[in-house]
């Protein structure tokens, strides 16, 4: 159909040329004559003139797409290497030995047979099949969006994307579907799953890391990550096995997805220039100890330490140093103001007056006091709320962190501002909240350690 409009001006302008000398053979006109014959000379002109300009034309843009087409391969080939490893996993499981780029791309040369065959004896965990695809639904956007790809790419290129796309939301959709399994009575005991807020209050609650036991404790090799629905957890390690015409289904839709893919497929060198960025886990991930969450990454085959609450336990220990060096802070400036006299109120700090020496060392107590006073770990635990207490403790972390912030403005009027009895009396009662939550700290410390 292309071609045929392509080349429809042509066939028209020579129509109408042969027309044109037809009628001029026919008249016996002069005037009618001359006007036919221009228009015969004038419509063969336009085809030879048309044909160079098409000649032209084509070799520019011949020359021109193979950059271009260069260029739209290099945007898809990530999307399709992702499909692959997407499909390895579920044909060959959480086998680490297969994550190599060979083996990937051997995958899309797989027959109907042997892509059955390996549905039909893989063993799946609930890690595998209930974990939300978010990163396989967003693939080929890209390109689809890209306008270089829409313009410049026959129509076909832009169909048979379309299909891909379709038969891949098939997969998962078939692989998702809990009614296309058989429930085995084993469970993946060698597997464990890690809440990422238990490991890391800044990870998502619903972000999950499956880990591989290995023979020394509370050490294990990162498999896999995903999001999931709470009410799905006590299902992430059964173990499922595919329904055989389930299995029949799939295979002829990853048969069909492979010979889609066959014209897209990356070149072997470019992926592996990234290899170490396709054993990426989604979205970050860090279960190590003061890590920050939003800037680190782990990888896949990755051997990690793990342990339940490790960095909610390291973030209220620094609480706990914070209240502890704060609270010996108090003591030593109570005890060093004890034999000075204080005004009692704002009138009597008017003509109350202290001799030179005590002046000093009252001047000296408070730089040393109050601008050495931390709220950092107290106030991050009181807004991020990363560790669960009563409300009755919280209430008693406010009255720390108000005095803190009391302390902190002290500190910007010194010299300008006179410490008061009362002041001194709030220093006194402040010791025992602070004493108070260093107990509400120690407490929870042991209760996250005991899970």
């Amino acid at each position: 159909m292309y071609k045929i409009i392509r080349f429809a001006p042509y066939f028209i302008l020579i129509i109408l040329g042969i027309v044109f000398i037809v009628l001029y053979n026919a008249t016996s006109d002069e005037q009618f004559k001359i006007v036919f014959i221009n228009l015969a000379s004038s419509s063969f002109f336009v085809v030879v003139a048309y044909f160079f300009y098409d000649l032209i034309k084509s070799y520019i843009e011949k020359r021109d797409s193979r950059y271009i087409d260069s260029y739209i391969r290099n945007q898809i080939s990530h999307d399709v290497f992702i499909v692959l490893y997407a499909l390895k996993k579920y044909l060959h499981g959480y086998n680490l030995e297969s994550n190599t780029v060979k083996n990937i791309f051997a995958i899309n040369s797989y027959s109907k047979d042997q892509i059955e065959s390996l549905l039909i004896n893989q063993s799946y965990i609930g890690f595998q099949i209930f974990k939300e695809m978010e990163d396989i639904r967003e693939l080929f956007r890209g390109a689809l969006e890209n306008n270089l790809f829409i313009r410049y790419s026959p129509r076909e290129y832009v169909m048979n994307l379309l299909k891909v796309i379709d038969l891949v939301l098939h997969i998962e959709y078939g692989f998702r579907n809990e009614d296309n399994y058989t429930k085995s009575p084993e469970k993946a005991v060698e597997f464990i799953c890690v809440n990422g807020k238990e490991i890391n209050p800044e990870n998502e609650e619903s972000r999950f890391l499956l880990l591989k036991k290995t023979q020394v404790k509370n050490r294990a090799i990162v498999y896999d990550s995903g999001r999931f629905d709470q009410s799905e957890e006590h299902r992430l390690l059964n173990r499922y096995t595919l329904k055989t015409h389930i299995a029949e289904i799939l295979a002829n839709h990853m048969l069909e997805l492979n010979k889609l893919l066959r014209f897209w497929l990356p070149e072997e060198f470019h992926i592996k220039r990234y290899d170490k960025s396709y054993r990426i886990i989604k979205d970050y991930f860090s279960i190590f100890t003061r890590a920050v969450t939003r800037t680190k990454r782990i990888y896949v085959a990755d051997i990690v330490d793990y342990g339940t609450n490790v960095e909610t336990i390291s973030k209220l220990e620094a609480v706990k140093e914070e209240l502890e060096s704060n609270l010996t802070r108090c003591n030593t400036f109570l005890e060093n103001i004890e034999e000075f006299a204080l005004p009692k109120d704002d009138r009597e700090s008017l003509h109350h007056r202290m001799n030179d020496e005590d002046e000093e060392g009252l001047r000296r107590s408070m730089e040393q006091f109050f601008p050495n006073i931390k709220n950092d770990a107290i106030t991050l635990l009181r807004t991020t709320k990363y560790a669960g207490f009563p409300d009755k403790d919280w209430q008693n972390f406010d009255r720390i962190d108000d005095f803190y912030r009391w302390c902190h403005l002290y500190s910007s009027n010194l010299g300008v501002t006179e410490l008061l009895e009362p002041d001194k009396r709030r220093v006194v009662e402040i010791r025992e909240a602070i004493q108070e939550g260093i107990d509400i700290i120690n407490r929870k410390i042991l209760e996250l350690e005991s899970r």
